[in-house]
């Protein structure tokens, strides 16, 4: 199931300058389209951090088929993994 949610594409409109990043968490690549100009589409370092936790302590803090709302999504990182 994650690796066909993993392929569907989303495309944000952006304004100004854009820059890929690839980022690999629980065996998925993530590819996340950044623009410099905008706060919402930047990848925050604390979502990498929050990330880089949730992999680490995914049998204690395992949120598979539970409802989370993420507020304030920035890119969707943390959402996605």
């Amino acid at each position: 199931l994650a690796k066909a949610i993993m392929s569907r594409l989303f495309h944000p409109s952006t304004v100004g300058p854009e820059t890929w990043e690839g980022y690999i968490f629980s065996d998925l690549e993530i590819r996340i389209k950044e623009s410099t100009d905008l706060y919402g589409a930047v990848l925050w370092p604390s979502a990498m951090v929050l990330c880089h936790f949730l992999e680490a302590n995914r049998d204690r803090y395992n949120l598979a088929d539970r409802n989370v709302i993420e507020l304030g999504a920035g890119t969707g990182l943390v959402t996605i993994v």
